[in-house]
């Protein structure tokens, strides 16, 4: 359910009329441009005594059309209450002590793992890393980066026992999923190495100022300067490429140029990593978006119980008007297949199991998840 221009008042009175069945937990994804007061709404969600957990985001995504002031409710059946996790800021974030159990373990094989981060935590790999050592690939995984597109940082998250910064929340949902994961950027430059990088900032680029590095070669293709002042404008269309083996590159998006004149990336770059620097056109992004769909029906089920898509924000300041056309492209092949209308966010940073099933955090890239029930 889709709440247009939403605010404290018309969420809470949206929830009074609904009908929540016993066992089922309220998802709520809000648009950041929305009117209301994330604090008092929690209160007020916890004191009607209702299962619920949520996170402000860029945009929320009903069918063919992106809210940028929406509220999005929907309804999930988890195994488990929400599991927060916090300090994602820090070098080891803790995840909770049920995760080391073995029987927990054993229970959440074959499930869906909905995780939702602060995506301007700068340890999000590292959690990411960290759940996936407890769980592995018996757990098929997706979510995406909560936050503002002001890149400023503050609460995000919210469950039924508060709201949270620069932490996750880890929901698992009974049904299965077949992911897609698709981007459609292109190499301009490659053969570039990170040979000082530390968490999400880059400073060298193949043992030299890695801006300069950048710079020269976004210049030569882009045919415009690249400054501090414009660097987000132009930037939003070159972004780096983590090189996967036999896969498709892990994108990670600079957004600005820090006090030192380092690369501010969303996401961690490890250092050594190897880098391409890539480019995008409207067209071949828009195509990926439909692969992806595509991929998520490889695999055929007969029980579908809804679509999830996980879209990164700066897909659309890259493509603006024509943005929309990537989610008509999605919808038209999720409803040859089934009956519920794709639901999700726009956001900083997308989560999903990639290739044999490993845990990644991407930029600039779609994530689509058709949830199925078990047999």
């Amino acid at each position: 359910m889709i709440i247009e221009k939403a605010t404290n008042e018309k969420i809470l009175t949206t929830v009074e009329e609904l009908t929540i069945p016993q066992g089922k937990t309220l998802f709520l994804l809000l648009g950041e441009k929305g009117n209301y007061d994330l604090k008092e709404l929690q209160i007020a969600l916890k004191e009607r005594g209702i299962s619920f957990f949520g996170a402000l985001f860029t945009s929320v995504i009903y069918g063919h059309k992106k809210y940028d002031d929406g509220a999005l409710l929907s309804l999930l059946d988890l195994e488990e209450k929400p599991y927060v996790i916090e300090g994602l800021d820090s070098d080891e974030p803790k995840l909770p002590a049920v995760f080391e159990e073995e029987a927990f373990v054993e229970k959440m094989m074959d499930r869906t793992a909905l995780v939702i981060v602060d995506g301007l935590s700068s340890h999000i790999a590292t959690f990411l890393s960290n759940l996936y050592d407890h769980f592995g690939p018996g757990v098929n995984y997706i979510g995406g980066g909560a936050g503002s597109l002001t890149f400023v940082k503050k609460p995000c998250l919210f469950t039924e026992d508060g709201i949270y910064q620069d932490g996750a929340i880890v929901a698992f949902l009974r049904q299965q999923i077949n992911l897609g994961v698709r981007h459609g950027w292109k190499k301009v430059k490659g053969f570039l190495v990170a040979t000082k990088s530390q968490k999400n900032i880059i400073s060298q680029l193949n043992w030299q100022d890695a801006f300069a590095v950048y710079r020269k070669v976004v210049e030569e293709d882009a045919g415009v300067e690249l400054r501090v002042d414009n660097f987000f404008e132009v930037a939003k269309g070159y972004p780096f490429g983590l090189v996967k083996e036999n896969l498709e590159c892990i994108v990670r998006d600079p957004i600005a140029i820090n006090e030192e004149g380092h690369l501010v990336c969303v996401g961690e770059v490890p250092e050594d990593a190897s880098l391409d620097i890539l480019r995008g056109k409207t067209e071949e992004l828009i195509e990926a978006a439909g692969l992806a769909a595509e991929d998520c029906f490889l695999e055929k089920a007969t029980n579908y119980s809804g679509c999830l898509i996980f879209d990164c924000i700066s897909r659309v300041l890259f493509m603006e008007k024509d943005f929309e056309r990537e989610l008509t492209v999605i919808c038209k092949r999720v409803e040859q297949e089934m009956p519920h209308t794709p639901i999700g966010a726009l956001t900083l940073g997308e989560v999903s199991s990639y290739g044999d099933g490993y845990l990644e955090f991407f930029n600039k890239t779609i994530v689509v998840g058709v949830l199925y029930e078990r047999r």
